[in-house]
């Protein structure tokens, strides 16, 4: 079992484009990790198509974003889950045109 959700944690059992919207925040906040395949109590649940989302996650993130995160495939008892891993940029990273930061476990929208 991992550790809550905080500033720098977040967890989704399944992968969404919405989710862009963390990566964001965590860019322009302190860094952070995005699992995929994690429920929000911290449990590997699994993730499906888990080698095809190691190619669209990435492209995704630097298409719409402009940024690069590191993604891996990890494995527990059996179920592969997916770790984002954003640095902090310097530079605002806006989503759809809205920027956001990481404020807690949640995501606001900021002004730049």
């Amino acid at each position: 079992m991992f550790k809550k959700e905080n500033q720098n944690t977040e967890y989704k059992q399944s992968w969404r484009d919405e989710f862009l919207k963390p990566v964001c925040a965590f860019a322009n906040t302190q860094g952070g990790t995005l699992y995929i395949g994690i429920n929000d109590i911290g449990q590997v649940v699994g993730v499906e198509n888990a080698h095809k989302l190691l190619t669209d996650i990435p492209n995704k993130i630097t298409d719409m974003l402009r940024i690069v995160a590191i993604v891996n495939l990890k494995r527990e008892k059996n179920k592969e889950y997916i770790v984002i891993k954003i640095k902090a940029y310097e530079a605002p990273v806006s989503f759809k045109g809205k920027y956001y930061i990481r404020s807690g476990s949640t995501d606001r929208k900021s002004v730049v």
